[in-house]
């Protein structure tokens, strides 16, 4: 229990190897925030104003648990996060290359967003509000979760993009593949892809197949 805070512009507080378990009572307030070994439960509140960052381990923030702020930037180079606390998360930018963000929470991204690896997956929401960056050459998965896109999504790469389990991706912007990867019902069940914006195929000499059922009430182009 008590206060974990910093002065810095570049204070973090590292929660490596091993087992933390902080109650009701443990505040989290340092400008920068690392998840990158063990296990972490947060049970109390959390108000980082930098960034928060999953390298590695496993984050889950409880019911119990209060997040005022993520940062300006939230990425994820590792390990999993699941998000259960009840509040709406926002952040700024939204940077995604390996591990897993999960939980029943929305989270709302007003700027960038880059996704080149890892999972999305719970039964929250994930907002890209800023536009969004799809790339790599690994596969993007994402079951159970609904991935909303505004803005422009730029798909370039030859990493696929995974779905299934209940999982939904619905356009309201600008959807352009630049590429000839496809979005696949990898892990089974129901999964589809609405569209209300625009999806569009703009390079790339092969096909992209849509394996997700394909809700069209926009345009294809």
């Amino acid at each position: 229990s008590g206060l974990f805070t910093g002065t810095g512009v570049g204070s973090t507080l590292d929660f490596g190897g091993g087992t933390h378990a902080l109650s009701g009572t443990s505040t989290v307030q340092t400008p920068n925030v690392e998840f990158s070994g063990g296990t972490t439960t947060l049970d109390g509140p959390y108000n980082v104003p930098t960034s928060t960052t999953s390298s590695g381990g496993t984050t889950t923030f409880n019911a119990a648990s209060t997040i005022t702020s993520l940062g300006s930037s939230l990425t994820f180079s590792g390990g999993t996060i699941n998000f259960n606390s009840g509040s709406v998360l926002s952040t700024t930018t939204y940077t995604h290359t390996l591990g897993t963000l999960g939980g029943s929470d929305t989270l709302n991204i007003s700027g960038a967003s880059a996704w080149s690896g890892g999972t999305m997956t719970g039964t929250g929401v994930t907002n890209t509000n800023g536009g969004m960056a799809i790339s790599g050459v690994g596969a993007k998965d994402i079951t159970t979760r609904t991935l909303t896109t505004a803005g422009t999504t730029t798909w370039t790469g030859t990493g696929g993009i995974r779905t299934g389990t209940g999982s939904t991706i619905s356009n309201t912007g600008t959807w352009d593949v630049q590429n000839d990867a496809s979005i696949s019902n990898t892990f089974g069940g129901a999964t589809q892809f609405t569209n209300t914006g625009t999806f569009r195929k703009t390079a790339g000499a092969g096909i992209t197949t849509v394996g997700a059922a394909m809700n069209n009430n926009g345009t294809l182009d």
